[in-house]
């Protein structure tokens, strides 16, 4: 009788804590803005946002628009309009450098906020791009140069882009597309697929890591270089080259010399998922 007792005053407990809960309402407001930049010198851009998305994409204009997203909820609706008043892109220009940020005021203790931001460049104006953001996808596309990336979760997606990459987020997928990639990438993933697709042999070190996912690259047929290719759980596949000189070949792991060549270094590593090399 007392156990039955005490289940009942349980039940009660959770029944009476979810009606409460549907009673009290969140607040959410959603803002758009749309910022210019002009007198613009050529350098490095870097960018960062905080639980949101950032693109860059480059345009045949001479000027940097932003066009960007903000959200802010909480329980408290006044707390929550100022803070998302006072939520807005900055941005700060020295010779050859451009930072865009967000800023705030306020405490943050009960607000949860996000700024997503579309970022409109010349395409040929900076040759170095530093993105981070904390929760959200990264894209870029139609730039050149070096491009550093950071998410914590997010996906990552490049095209119609040349240089180089380095990339790291802890879930999310990667996808290359219609780009050149030269001098040294670094592309990793803690959870994810790699899809690459690139139009011209890419040079010097290319690295890839995913510990769950697939990773998949479509190169030139005559690409010459050496590949290292391994996973746990998982079966490799390289194929559609002029030539491929095997070193060491087994179910789950590669050392082979493509077209007799050492102008590539490929090195692909999955701890759960297949490995295709593919030669177009």
């Amino acid at each position: 009788m007392r156990r039955l007792a005490i289940a009942f005053v349980l039940i009660a407990t959770v029944i009476f804590m979810s009606s409460g809960c549907s009673l009290i309402s969140r607040t959410v407001i959603r803002s758009s803005f749309t910022s210019d930049i002009e007198r613009l010198s050529a350098g490095t851009l870097k960018v960062e946002s905080q639980n949101g998305s950032i693109s860059l994409v480059g345009w045949d204009r001479d000027y940097v628009r932003i066009e960007g997203v903000s959200h802010v909820s909480g329980m408290g609706s006044e707390q929550v309009k100022e803070f998302s008043k006072s939520l807005k892109a900055i941005w700060t220009q020295s010779p050859g450098e451009l930072n865009i940020g967000i800023s705030h005021e306020g405490f943050t203790m009960g607000v949860s906020f996000g700024v997503s931001m579309t970022i409109y460049l010349p395409a040929d104006l900076y040759n170095d791009y530093r993105v981070t953001t904390s929760n959200g996808p990264l894209k870029i596309e139609g730039v050149a140069g070096n491009c550093v990336l950071r998410s914590s979760n997010g996906s990552v997606s490049i095209s119609n882009f040349e240089g180089s990459v380095n990339s790291v987020t802890s879930n999310g997928n990667y996808s290359v597309s219609s780009s050149n990639l030269y001098g040294n990438s670094y592309l990793k993933t803690s959870n994810g697929s790699v899809m690459i697709d690139l139009q011209s042999q890419p040079s010097g070190d290319l690295e890839i890591f995913t510990s769950n996912g697939r990773a998949v690259l479509s190169l030139p047929w005559t690409t010459s270089g050496m590949v290292h290719a391994k996973t746990s759980n998982g079966t490799i596949e390289v194929k559609g080259f002029q030539s491929v000189t095997f070193n060491n070949r087994s179910k789950d792991l590669v050392d082979a010399q493509l077209n007799r060549g050492t102008g590539l270094n490929l090195t692909v590593r999955t701890s759960n998922g297949s490995i295709t090399l593919n030669g177009d």
